[in-house]
């Protein structure tokens, strides 16, 4: 019986050891991470070394959070390079490799399809490629209202490229951005008026009059282009 134990804990205490090694790793990206969820520029310096922890971490335990967060940092790394810079390219190539991985492990995780989206942007890769990810991040979560404008301002960018399903399902979001928070109508309407989709969010908002009055407004108060 005590020998049973003894190999009973020596089994736990291989299974930990991975998991341990895999969490001390990754702590290495939690201030890049930080500052990218909260919208700013983290330092180069934590971005490199983030990735790095983060490679280190998938080698003992990958996971759908570690394959993500990779690929956001790597994503960041590719946004801090130049455009004509062939390292940026290879850092936008290995992001959407690893959110793909991610993904595949938990599809579930709207502003990882959101990332996805602006990657494939990055890569100018074909419109429709892009729309597919925007959708998906539409549908995994519609009510996480951080991602709303600037998920907005995709969708309207990329409005062409979706099917009639899909532009209904946009058009219903539009709609209750505008009804739910009346504090981002002007930001909304910006936006379009910015990517040349005035029209088409005119349209998406809806026939109600007193909508079109205050879209109407809007846009006259904003300065002309």
């Amino acid at each position: 019986m005590a020998g049973l134990s003894l190999l009973l804990g020596i089994a736990l205490l291989v299974l930990a050891v991975p998991r341990t090694i895999a969490a001390w790793a990754g702590l290495d990206a939690q201030p890049a991470l930080h500052e990218v969820n909260r919208a700013q520029t983290p330092k180069p310096d934590d971005v490199v070394a983030g990735i790095a922890g983060l490679k280190r971490a998938i080698e003992w335990v990958p996971s759908a959070r570690r394959f993500i967060d990779l690929a956001t940092l790597e994503f960041e790394l590719g946004l801090s390079l130049p455009a004509d810079d062939a390292r940026r390219q290879e850092a936008f190539e290995s992001a959407q490799a690893h959110f793909i991985e991610g993904l595949s492990l938990n599809p579930v995780d709207g502003l990882a399809w959101l990332r996805l989206a602006w990657v494939r942007e990055g890569l100018k890769q074909p419109a429709r490629s892009v729309a597919v990810c925007l959708v998906q991040s539409l549908d995994m979560a519609p009510h996480m209202r951080p991602l709303w404008l600037a998920r907005a301002r995709m969708l309207l960018v990329y409005w062409s490229s979706m099917t009639v399903e899909e532009v209904l399902t946009v058009r219903r979001q539009l709609q209750t951005i505008w009804s739910a928070e009346p504090g981002m109508r002007r930001p909304l309407v910006q936006m379009a008026q910015e990517v040349s989709q005035l029209v088409t969010l005119y349209w998406a908002l809806g026939e109600d009059p007193e909508v079109r009055a205050e879209f109407t407004r809007i846009v006259a108060a904003l300065p002309q282009r």
